[in-house]
């Protein structure tokens, strides 16, 4: 799945300006739940964001494990491991 196919449901032209993940929680949690729907865990704190994965032994495998920036809106944290994870995600081999 592309990055584009993540966030949008459908394909379309949009001026990258509209786009609100970063600002709105509208717009970045069903991104988050659609990482949730694939079978990735994801923990939201006030210190830490982590997206995992459990392999076959049933032993987490942290993906995305950011430390909050105190200074950053929670939702600027969140994006930051989003985009990070969706990075990481299409670099894996789809087999």
């Amino acid at each position: 799945m592309a990055a584009s196919e993540m966030f949008l449901p459908f394909h379309c032209v949009v001026d990258i300006r509209d786009l609100k993940y970063h600002t709105s929680w509208d717009w970045l949690m069903p991104v988050v739940e659609k990482i949730e729907s694939l079978g990735y865990n994801t923990l939201i704190s006030n210190f830490q964001i982590q997206i995992s994965t459990n392999n076959k032994e049933n032993i987490q495998k942290n993906i995305v494990n950011l430390f909050c920036n105190k200074q950053s809106p929670k939702i600027e944290n969140l994006y930051e491991a989003v985009i990070t994870f969706i990075k990481w995600y299409n670099k894996q081999d789809k087999k």
